[in-house]
This record gives structure tokens, sequence and C-alpha cells, in this order.
């Protein structure tokens, strides 16, 4: 877990020091009225995902190009994304919206079927207007609500288990590590614990810009 200072610094480290792809073009942003409650943002394009089986997909790999048509080409979706600080799981928590090319949010049976999910991100749960659940969880994996320090309407998956999830691989991630120098110890802390908040969110996100 996190504290807010910790998860302030550490989202700064990663912006201003991480090489990783998935980190590309975050940029912190500072709450518009109250210091101390920032947030990362960034605007990404996703298209979306063809519903089709794999044997139709097998047909329109194999059909000659020249029977290509420009109609086919995808529509952009301009998806807001922002990484916010939950006080009463004290870890980070992945904030979304996606719209269409005409401006309009996609509903949550659309959106699931977009390029920010993989494919695989929600098998065997099951879908409702407002949220999707797991058989297993009393807590929805994703819902609808507002942007905590904004208070736009978003989606955002639910950050129950994340703690658990990160604090596992940063053991494996310590154990193999060289201790760092004392000075950088705490920065070197902070920006592995958000790398690997990311990796986990990348299971099922497609994080890359």
């Amino acid at each position: 877990m996190l504290t807010r200072a910790e998860f302030d610094a550490a989202c700064k480290i990663i912006v201003n020091h991480s090489p990783l792809p998935a980190l590309t073009g975050w940029s912190w942003t500072e709450h518009p009225s109250l210091l101390g409650f920032g947030f990362l943002s960034r605007t990404v394009h996703h298209f979306r995902r063809p519903q089709s089986s794999l044997t139709d997909q097998r047909h329109v790999i194999q059909e000659d190009e020249a029977e290509a048509d420009i109609k086919d080409v995808p529509e952009t979706l301009v998806s807001q994304q922002y990484v916010v600080y939950s006080p009463t799981f004290r870890v980070p928590t992945f904030y979304f919206s996606i719209h269409d090319s005409m401006g309009s949010p996609l509903i949550l049976a659309d959106l699931i079927h977009t390029t920010l999910f993989h494919p695989f991100a929600f098998e065997h749960t099951k879908l409702s207007t407002f949220g999707i659940t797991h058989s297993q969880s009393s807590f929805p994996v994703l819902s609808q609500g507002e942007h905590p320090n904004l208070g736009t309407p978003c989606w955002y998956l639910h950050p129950c288990a994340t703690e658990q999830a990160v604090a596992e691989l940063l053991d494996v991630a310590e154990a193999a590590d060289i201790n760092p120098g004392k000075d950088d110890a705490e920065m070197v802390r902070l920006r592995r614990w958000l790398e690997i908040w990311f990796m986990v969110l990348g299971s099922a996100v497609n994080t890359r810009p």
C-alpha cells in the first residue's frame, strides 16, 4: 500500500524517469482547487475490436486485397485515462472514459470490445448495464462512477485486489534485486511499486499509448 504522499512521489518519478513503453504519455495533473490531490492523466486512441468468430477472421484474411474498401478503416475512439489515489484501499485506481468519433460515450457492451482491453480480460464475468462482476467476488471488476477529483463520469477498475497482487510481484522483484544505495532506495522502491502496479493493470488493459 501507499500513502497519499508516496503516491504523489511515485507518479512524479514515473513521469520523469520511467523508460517503460506502457508509461509513455502520462503527465501529472494537479487538482483544480485542492493542493495535494493530483493524479496522472493522458489521452490515447483506440479502436473497436471485430467481434467475428475465428472462422470469419480467417476468411477475411484470405480475401483479395482488391476488394477492400475505405469504409473498412476503423473508427478512432478517444480515451481519457487517469490514475487516481484511493484513500480507502490506499492504492492507485484506473479511471477512464472512451468516446466515439462523434463525441458520444460508448456503452459498456461496446467499450469492452475495444482495443483498450485485451480480448480475454473479461472471461468468466457477468455483464450488466452499469458494471462487470466476477461470479466469485462481491466487488465488481468494472464499475461506473464519478472521477473522485474532477467529478466527471468515468468507468473504473475496482482496486480491492490490487494490494495483494502488487505485493506478491514486489516480493519477487526485491528478492532478485541488488540493494540500491541509501540515497536512491526510496525513489527506487516507489518507482518499482508503481511500475508493478502498471504491470498488474496491463493484465487486463492495453496500457501502451
